[in-house]
């Protein structure tokens, strides 16, 4: 039988006839109303006028209860009166955003508590018939155990659930409807993976059980464990707000109306920050100052933060963990960030032109990774400006060691690239001037290393390496290689009698000995690693060709020369595709071991044709005197 009378403010109703147990988790409304529905009451206005509550909205019963309602509603209901208590909102005050209501021993906004509605996970439901009291947050709009999306209204007559039947919760409220006797089923939507664990950690920091809210903020930093939930709760929408693309809005007022999966976003994304604390806000303060001009937006929104939030202890809290905050733009030193060198004191220092200097500056080659991101900022990491500027005082260019030991400048680019010179390691000096740069020290070392070679008596037949080497012919040859083998033993090498530095002049080799030269494998071509363009000096090197040769070769256009910097130079392209092609007296003398003046003799009598621009063909002549 269903009783559905109502009794007067005050009269006495007789406890509930069967025991029953109140779920820790479960809300204050949801036991009124599973224990009136196991007694078919029928309605839930019946246990609360007896208790001395006459609401309009049953839900709002939680918020009224006196000390006295509370008594009576343990000894109707047959439930411990402090199961009762913990899980009352009585109201303790207002903040600045309204009212304020017990939550375990916490409180929480009333806002921020749904009482008219009925929200209700059904899939939670299938497991335990109860309604959670973590249902009641309009800040939690997915159930924390199944993850799903709660609803308010019947998936059926779309009615909305509301508290006025004791009746199981899971149930639609017309009696009409066909989940009237049956549970509502399981159709929403559910939180997406990646966001579980972060909106779960949220949910047990708004628990009212005080042993999960102990659990849930051990991980939180010391300073925030204490504060309490709106508090809490501004700080997490603070956080997951503050760093949002210029120009969208916060939609801080109006977020609790947004979609559910919008709320969850932002929720689990200022968690996530939260675990973070202070780390997280010293970051964006950083950032901020180091992208004053690309992102100061970000600034303005944590000066607001710390002078216009409008709770007190949230400024507080901004203020405390990035005490940079309260300063000016201008005179704000970013944390932990390393000190700083202006892109005109980097210029005025080394003496590289503005746009250099720019150039670093846009490329972020200089600055650390805190600071990297601001293409406008002319601060740049003081250690790595002066690494930058030791290096480049430590270091010559390719074309000075070139010099210096009379090698090509690709020669010195490939004893950069095998380790046995160093190239600088200053990421600012290498974007400046790629492989352009050799360091000094090394230089010194190859030096050294090449003076304690034994001198030369003059008894024997010896070549230069510099005139030995043109026995390699068809690309670039393998200087790194050579001079390996010099220092390794592999290739006998001494040192001119009198000769005050080691250069390609002054070191030899016996002519016995140029078969070990010549099976030294040539370099590859590789785009990456041959330089753009060749000087006549590198062309003739490479080609094993004369200066007569060389001229005849430019004047029949099969070398392009053109005025480059302060030297005449051709595309390296052309240079290497003639070499893989055209063999030259030099070369073919060492390898043939006949005297230059008699090569055309020899060529003759073995059909080989000279060609007009100069050179043999290397296919013929390969044929003939393989290397």
């Amino acid at each position: 039988m269903v009783l559905r009378a109502t009794l007067s403010p005050g009269v006495e109703l007789q406890p509930l006839h069967w025991p029953g147990k109140a779920y820790s988790n479960e809300s204050l409304i949801g036991l009124i109303s599973r224990r009136g529905a196991e007694h078919y009451l029928g309605s839930n206005r019946l246990i609360l006028m007896a208790c001395g509550i006459d609401v309009l909205h049953q839900g709002e019963a939680i918020f009224q209860a006196t000390p006295h309602s509370l008594e009576e509603l343990s000894r109707i209901l047959g439930i411990d009166e402090m199961e009762i208590r913990k899980k009352a909102c009585a109201p303790i005050g207002e903040d600045h955003s309204g009212k304020l209501v017990q939550w375990g021993k916490r409180s929480m906004r009333l806002r921020d508590i749904e009482m008219r509605y009925r929200r209700i996970s059904p899939r939670s439901l299938q497991h335990s018939d109860h309604h959670r009291q973590s249902w009641l947050l309009r800040l939690l709009p997915y159930c924390p155990e199944s993850f799903d999306e709660l609803v308010d209204c019947c998936s059926e007559c779309q009615g909305k659930l509301r508290w006025s039947a004791a009746r199981p919760v899971g149930q639609c409220d017309r009696e009409d409807c066909v989940h009237d006797k049956d549970p509502i089923p399981a159709e929403g939507n559910e939180l997406p993976d990646r966001m579980r664990e972060s909106y779960g950690l949220f949910s047990m920091l708004l628990s009212a059980d005080e042993e999960e809210v102990a659990a849930a903020r051990a991980m939180l930093h010391p300073d925030l464990r204490d504060i309490d939930n709106p508090t809490l709760i501004d700080l997490v929408f603070l956080l997951a707000d503050i760093d949002r693309p210029q120009g969208r809005r916060a939609n801080m007022s109006k977020f609790r109306d947004s979609r559910a999966v919008d709320i969850a976003a932002r929720a689990t994304k200022g968690t996530e920050a939260l675990l973070e604390w202070p780390s997280c806000l010293e970051k964006l303060a950083a950032r901020a100052i180091n992208n004053r001009k690309s992102e100061r937006h970000l600034w303005s929104r944590l000066k607001s933060a710390a002078n216009n939030h409008p709770n007190l202890e949230v400024r507080d809290l901004v203020i405390s963990g990035a005490p940079v905050i309260a300063e000016g733009l201008r005179e704000a030193v970013a944390p932990d960030s390393p000190p700083v060198m202006l892109q005109t004191e980097l210029v005025r220092l080394t003496g590289i032109s503005a746009e250099q200097g720019a150039f670093l500056s846009k490329g972020d080659f200089l600055r650390s990774p805190d600071m990297v991101g601001d293409a406008g900022s002319s601060k740049l990491d003081r250690a790595l400006c002066e690494d930058f500027i030791q290096q480049r005082e430590a270091s010559e260019r390719n074309e000075t060691v070139a010099t210096r030991l009379l090698l090509p400048t690709y020669a010195i680019m490939q004893m950069g690239r095998s380790a046995r010179l160093d190239r600088p390691s200053n990421p600012g000096l290498n974007a400046l001037e790629p492989q352009t740069r050799i360091m000094t020290a090394s230089v010194e070392r190859l030096v050294a290393e090449l003076a304690s070679l034994d001198v030369s008596d003059g008894t024997e037949e010896l070549l230069s390496i510099g005139a030995a080497s043109r026995i390699i012919g068809g690309g670039l040859k393998p200087w790194d290689e050579i001079m390996d083998a010099i220092l390794n033993g592999h290739l006998p090498c001494l040192r001119a009698k009198g000769d005050p530095a080691p250069t390609t002049r002054s070191l030899l080799i016996r002519r016995k000995d140029l078969g070990m030269l010549a099976k030294m494998m040539r370099e590859p071509r590789s785009d990456f690693n041959v330089p753009l363009i060749a000087s006549q000096q590198a062309a003739m090197e490479i080609l094993n060709a004369t200066f007569s040769q060389m001229t005849r070769l430019r004047s029949n256009r099969m070398l392009n020369f053109e005025q480059a910097y302060k030297k005449l130079a051709c595309p390296m392209t052309e240079v290497l595709a003639l070499a893989e092609t055209r063999v030259f007296s030099a070369e073919l003398s060492l390898r043939t071991g006949i005297a230059p003046n008699a090569l055309k003799a020899w060529c003759d009598a073995r059909g080989v044709v000279e060609r007009p621009e100069g050179g043999f063909c290397r296919v013929q002549i390969d044929r003939l005197q393989p290397v």
